[in-house]
């Protein structure tokens, strides 16, 4: 007996009351999920908060820190290696504001609290950012490097809350805006003629890897970089003292 068109177009309305909020619950709970990831905060985030009476010790330490290189570059004739943990920086970005008041513009406005962490797989820069009432957590793991002619860094991922920020749509929003002026970097993966950009990072830039110390104002050189788990040690060549100053 032939199958009634009427009763073909019965069984399609049905399906498609079960197939439609089917796929619309799908839809609501991939944005849903998409939304959570965006805002979730990684539970290796942890910002540090500087009560008042600890603000002196953390100057203190950050003088102690720059006094211990200065005396072991002053008084080196090899390379010598020198361990920064990661607590120690976290700590002095927290008091950052106390210790250095022009650092309140180093952050642009609606990004706060800024955090890191070490280890073998590189440098995470992390920090809070507000958008209006929508905030979330960016971060970024940067791979650093050094030889004996420059230090080496390229941003190998990069996540807003816990979702992936894609590479493409990243370097796309870079690609206009120009690197500091007091920071001047050779790209890796840049043509001769292409204006310098941030973007520049996702694909590796070089910076010089030599400085003076104030004090005793000697030349040194970083030689090697060495991530550790809550670490970054630094090869340091010390190079001869110019002129007369020794």
């Amino acid at each position: 007996m032939p199958v009634r068109p009427s009763s073909i177009a019965s069984k399609r309305r049905w399906r498609l009351r079960w197939v439609l909020p089917g796929l619309l619950a799908i839809v609501l709970a991939t944005a849903g999920g998409l939304w959570l990831a965006f805002q979730h905060v990684p539970a290796w985030y942890r910002p540090v908060e500087i009560a008042p009476d600890q603000m002196q010790a953390v100057r203190d330490d950050l003088v102690r820190v720059q006094s211990a290189f200065g005396e072991h570059l002053a008084l080196a004739s090899e390379p010598f290696e020198y361990r920064i943990s990661q607590d120690q920086i976290n700590s002095w970005l927290a008091a950052r504001e106390d210790i250095w008041p022009l650092s309140r513009e180093w952050l642009p406005p609606g990004v706060s609290e800024p955090f890191v962490t070490i280890d073998p797989a590189g440098i995470r820069l992390a920090a809070a950012c507000r958008y209006g009432s929508v905030q979330t957590v960016l971060s970024a793991r940067v791979m650093v490097r050094a030889d004996e002619n420059q230090v080496h860094f390229q941003v190998i991922e990069t996540h807003s809350g816990s979702l992936p920020v894609p590479r493409g749509w990243l370097r796309d929003r870079l690609a206009s805006v120009p690197p500091p002026a007091e920071f001047p970097w050779a790209a890796n993966g840049r043509g001769d003629g292409d204006p310098a950009s941030v973007a520049d990072v996702l694909e590796g830039v070089s910076v010089p890897n030599t400085g003076v110390w104030w004090e005793p104002k000697r030349p040194y050189r970083v030689i090697a970089v060495r991530l550790e788990d809550g670490a970054i040690v630094l090869a340091i060549r010390p190079l001869p003292y110019r002129g007369s100053c020794r």
